[in-house]
Order: structure tokens, then C-alpha cells, then sequence
């Protein structure tokens, strides 16, 4: 068995390899930039309705975001899972990470940055959809808010409640850059990062620990006439196959009445910083991480790496299995 992973674990970084050269060379004659993935195409309709019936999501695209309901920004869920789609409210939503979704974190200084040791089982929400999981995104897309907001929102971190570690970061795509981490349990309330108005976007979320997990975040914006505005939220996680969905679903978060902490630092970008945004009227309506689309074929590499853990897990189920 160790012989098969290793094999295994060649050949995939081996095509790896060979794409980013491809891609590589691509992005040196490229005069323009290369076109956003195609799998985060997506329309948001103004007339999808808000639901606060509870609903356990298992599999299938789901974004928090901001949805303008009864007047006010709120945090919500958008579970693209049913059709048509419909917005579920915080509360009454809870996020499955099932056990197809674990794998083993890579011998690769990249991921260091995670403090987590090689080999590690932990379960992955992968940045690139499995079918298997679910893939829980973001997007800022509701029409009512895109109407009402100016240039873009920030997305805050406010606590984590639960066993073990959580992580979100994005791979670039490309070798050049390291994964950017975007929020992490490990490090303190203020955390955040910047998502330009009318886009949609995936990361990776990584559970150190199966169980209930509460995720607290804000989202703070600024209206067209000049005024702050903000919602808060929790992401509700029953984390493994074993984890208990109606716990989750009423479990009380140890960070959800402390005020969030300031950034010391700049946010970290998921799209375009506010300055560099294009005025509201220009939007796309759908767009990538720029760091992602930084070489052609750096979605090819994505795809790759997808493979590679698709098939590290697998193997860690058949073994199981066996």
C-alpha cells in the first residue's frame, strides 16, 4: 500500500507539473486576461425566496452572503442544492461535512502555513466542487444588494466554537504563490478580507476535528449614499458523518456576543481591493480570484490538484473499507 501512494502521489504532481508549464507559457503570450471559471458562472434572481424552515445541506453549492430581507442586509446562506435555489437564514441551516470529504494534508512546505502535520486526516471542503461534498462558496450577487451597496463587502471572522481547528484559504493556482489564508481559528477575531460587489467565489475549508462547529463572521459595507451598514452571523457545521445535525443546529456560539475585533492589518483580497474595483454599474456578474486566474492553465492546475485529493480519498476509504 505505501508503494501505490507513492506512485499515486508522483503521478499526480507529475501532470501537475507538466500543466503549469503549459499554463506557464500561455500567460507569457497572453495580452489580455484569461476568462473566469466557467463553474462559478451563476445568476442570482431577484425573486428567490428566503426560508427559515430547518434543512440539513449534505451535498451540492451553497454560498453565504448578504440578502437584503425585509428591508436589512443579513447573512444568509444561498442553497443552490434545491431548485429552483432558495435562501435559507442562518439559524435553520446546517452545513454537512460528511466523511467522503476526508483526506490527508500533502508532504508540502505550502501547506505549512495550516500548522497542521503531514498526513493529518482532516475533513476538506474542497475549493474545486466534489460532487461527493458539499461546496460552500461565497457570493455578494443578491440583485437587491448589489443595487444598494457601493463597490464591495468585508467579510470578518468573529470566533470559531467547536473542537480542534478551522481553515479557510485559497490556492493561487500556481506554484509562484503560496495559498493565501483568509480566516483562521488559530489566530484572533478580526480576520478579513474583501469581496468585490456582483462575484462568487469558492475557497477551502479545513476541519482539524469532526463535530459541531460554529463559525461567527460579519459582513460590513457601505450603502451608495454613504452609510455603514453590517450584518453578523454563524455558519452552523456538523463536521463527520457521526456529528449530530439537530446539536448544530441549536448549539450556542462562545463568540457571537463579543464585539469584533479590528484588523490589524489590511484585508485580504478574494477579488479586486475597493480602489482598484470598477464602479458599481460595470460589474460582472460572476468573477474568480484574480490569484487563481493569474496564468492561463492555472485552472487546469486547480483541476489537478482537485484529482489528487479526490483520489488520496479514495484510496483512505478503500483502506477503511478493507
Amino acid at each position: 500500500m505505501p508503494h501505490i501512494m507513492t506512485s499515486a502521489f508522483k503521478r499526480a504532481w507529475l501532470a501537475i507539473a507538466m500543466v503549469t508549464l503549459i499554463g506557464a507559457t500561455s500567460a507569457q503570450a497572453a495580452t489580455e486576461p484569461p476568462p473566469s471559471d466557467p463553474a462559478l458562472e451563476q445568476k442570482v434572481d431577484a425573486n428567490e425566496k428566503v426560508s427559515n424552515e430547518p434543512a440539513e445541506i449534505a451535498t451540492g453549492h451553497v454560498d453565504m452572503g448578504p440578502k437584503l430581507i425585509d428591508g436589512a442586509m443579513q447573512a444568509a446562506v444561498r442553497d443552490d442544492s434545491v431548485s429552483p435555489p432558495v435562501w435559507r437564514t442562518l439559524d435553520s441551516a446546517v452545513l454537512r461535512v460528511n466523511d467522503k470529504a476526508i483526506t490527508e494534508l500533502p508532504e508540502d512546505p505550502r501547506y505549512e502555513f495550516l500548522g497542521i502535520p503531514a498526513g493529518t486526516k482532516v475533513h476538506v471542503v474542497p475549493q474545486t466542487q466534489n460532487q461527493d461534498v458539499i461546496w460552500l462558496g461565497w457570493n455578494t450577487q443578491d440583485p437587491a444588494i448589489v443595487d444598494m451597496i457601493d463597490r464591495g463587502v468585508t467579510m470578518t471572522y468573529r470566533g470559531h466554537t467547536g473542537p480542534g481547528e478551522v481553515h479557510l484559504f485559497v490556492e493561487s493556482g500556481t506554484f509562484d504563490a503560496p495559498p493565501t489564508q483568509l480566516w483562521s481559528s488559530t489566530g484572533k477575531p478580526g480576520q478579513d478580507f474583501w469581496v468585490n460587489t456582483n462575484t462568487h467565489t469558492h475557497a477551502n475549508w479545513v476541519f482539524t476535528e469532526p463535530g459541531v462547529h460554529l463559525v461567527d463572521f460579519t459582513i460590513k459595507t457601505t450603502t451608495r449614499d454613504g452609510k455603514e451598514v453590517r450584518a453578523d452571523g454563524t455558519l452552523r457545521f456538523a463536521v463527520g458523518d457521526a456529528a449530530n445535525a439537530d446539536e448544530a443546529r441549536t448549539a450556542t456560539s462562545e463568540a457571537s456576543s463579543a464585539p469584533a475585533e479590528e484588523s490589524s492589518a489590511a484585508p485580504a483580497e478574494s477579488s479586486a481591493a475597493p480602489s482598484e474595483a470598477a464602479a458599481p454599474e460595470e460589474k460582472s456578474s460572476s468573477s474568480a480570484l484574480p490569484i487563481v486566474l493569474a496564468a492561463g492553465g492555472s485552472l487546469l492546475v486547480l483541476g489537478a490538484l482537485a484529482a489528487f485529493f479526490t483520489m488520496r480519498t479514495r484510496k483512505l476509504k478503500a483502506q477503511v473499507n478493507e
